[in-house]
């Protein structure tokens, strides 16, 4: 049992120790139940790359059915489902068949209905543009380039008067982003499962529904940017060693920036721009700066998608 005065983090490590060995030996004895069952690799892929919280509650799910393959390919469906056809633009119609092994999954549901089953955001999207716009001081968070939108010259005084290009404002996470029709609770409930797995697998309990459609899941980007952070060409990794805070990011350029001959200028830009680093902090008076855990979740979903063998082999991750 864990010590009262263990730091939660530390209680956290204690708990993933102890789940891995039995996790991984279920997962080396599942048995495919069809030809093309990836049902143990993917979870290998998955364990591998989660936030701590998140990876426990993956290996407390798999443990306590390690000898029932059964249930652990549903485990595996219902993130396919749930978390990566999502998180690359194949958002489900409804989710019946959408079968998560976790006990309190029905009450949390019904709950989470409440919070999504209307509008999420006041912001439309001109408006959270020139929110953005301010609070990221009309540049470019990727490669940055300034935004000339408005301005009459390019000798306006507070711009400089090279590398100018018209921004654009980009969700981080635009799956998260969608509205609800207040007349479709299929939808609803679609978004209420969705959201459950990602605060369950990626460790968000810290964002409200609302926080998608807003600045804290907006940034701006030069054209293009908005299809490089949706590939998962480009993401902001958390600078853990930098000791100026954790508001410092590196800004990673993936394979999938690649893939698009028209987009491997603006990656270049993104490597050869500000530096490495970019700064995130909040400023009174100015819009929030997007949430930390938005900007992991997607960091993850990028490494995820950018391991060779698992995208090139399992996508677009069909049920098996």
């Amino acid at each position: 049992m864990d010590s009262p005065n263990m730091p939660p983090l530390l209680s956290l490590a204690c708990q993933a120790s102890a789940l891995d060995r039995q996790c991984q030996r279920a997962i080396e004895n599942y048995p495919p139940l069809t030809q093309y069952d990836d049902t143990k690799y993917f979870l290998q892929t998955l364990l591998h790359y989660l936030p701590l919280s998140g990876r426990i509650n993956l290996m407390s799910e798999i443990a306590e059915h390690a000898d029932d393959p059964p249930k652990l390919r549903q485990i595996r469906n219902f993130l396919v489902d749930t978390v990566l056809r999502p998180a690359v633009g194949f958002i489900p119609k409804d989710l019946r068949h959408a079968a998560p092994v976790a006990p309190e999954f029905q009450n949390d549901i019904a709950s989470y209905l409440s919070t999504i089953d209307r509008p999420s955001s006041q912001h439309d999207h001109e408006s959270l543009r020139q929110l953005c716009l301010e609070r990221d001081q009309r540049k470019c968070l990727l490669t940055g380039l300034y935004d000339v939108t408005g301005s009459t010259s390019t000798d306006d005084p507070d711009l400089p008067n090279h590398n100018l290009r018209h921004l654009e404002c980009a969700h981080i996470l635009p799956f998260l982003s969608q509205e609800v029709d207040d007349n479709n609770p299929s939808q609803a409930r679609v978004k209420a499962i969705i959201w459950w797995a990602y605060r369950r697998y990626f460790d968000m309990s810290d964002v409200h529904p609302s926080m998608f459609s807003g600045p804290e899941n907006a940034i701006m980007v030069a054209r293009g940017g908005s299809q490089m952070l949706s590939i998962y060409g480009v993401a902001f990794e958390q600078d853990v060693a930098n000791r100026k805070g954790a508001h410092s990011y590196n800004c990673r350029v993936f394979p999938a920036a690649q893939r698009y001959s028209y987009l491997r200028p603006l990656a270049v830009s993104v490597v050869s721009g500000p530096g490495s680093e970019r700064d995130l902090r909040e400023y009174p008076g100015r819009a929030a700066m997007p949430k930390s855990s938005i900007l992991r979740t997607h960091f993850i979903l990028a490494t995820i998608m950018n391991v060779r063998s698992f995208t090139t082999e399992y996508r677009p991750w069909n049920a098996c």
